[in-house]
């Protein structure tokens, strides 16, 4: 079970152990005062490199009796801004890009708009699902595509196209008007 992310509240506390540059989004460790075991030699000026199974870079610190891995784009969000949301989103969905200028206070609805597809969707598309023949002689082939979004907790059926070019565009579109700033 993953280890839940520490109450980030001690911004001076991260400060004195990152120096986050905003424009270039990298992070490197500072040293440290007590460095009775060596930790400067071996850390201090260099980029914290782990990273999670989903690609994620992330850092093992320890905070009073807390000690485990956080994302490094939880701490550059929270460096910049003095504060940490319930969820630090990536706009342009890369992330290991964590400049300034590419994260944004979200939540886990709006985190997952800006989500790219499922790595097994046969379309390849989000909100774009194929429709196949059920029987005849051109069962299991594909007859059609059918688009839906979801946003604020309702699933809304957007229609039953011949191409998949049209349902992508009703998903395009119908999007846009839901929310346009999550738009890819």
């Amino acid at each position: 079970m993953r280890k839940p992310q520490p109450p980030m509240r001690d911004i001076e506390y991260i400060k004195s152990r990152f120096d986050y540059d905003p424009d270039s989004g990298l992070v490197k460790w500072k040293p440290v005062a007590d460095n009775s075991s060596g930790w400067n030699t071996k850390y201090a000026g260099t980029y914290p490199s782990a990273t999670d199974a989903l690609g994620y870079i992330r850092a093992k610190i320890t905070m009073g009796d807390w000690s485990g891995y956080v994302s490094i784009h939880r701490i550059c969000f929270f460096i910049h801004n003095g504060y940490l949301p319930v969820v630090v989103d990536h706009i342009n969905g890369n992330v290991k890009d964590n400049r300034a200028c590419n994260l944004r206070a979200a939540d886990f609805e709006r985190n997952t708009w800006n989500r790219i597809p499922n790595r097994d969707t046969m379309t390849g598309r989000k909100g774009v699902s194929t429709v196949k023949y059920m029987s005849g002689p051109n069962q299991g082939g594909i007859c059609g595509y059918t688009a839906r979004i979801g946003h604020k907790g309702v699933r809304e059926y957007l229609g039953f196209f011949k191409s998949y070019e049209e349902a992508s565009a009703a998903y395009d579109k119908r999007e846009t008007e839901l929310r346009p700033e999550y738009v890819r």
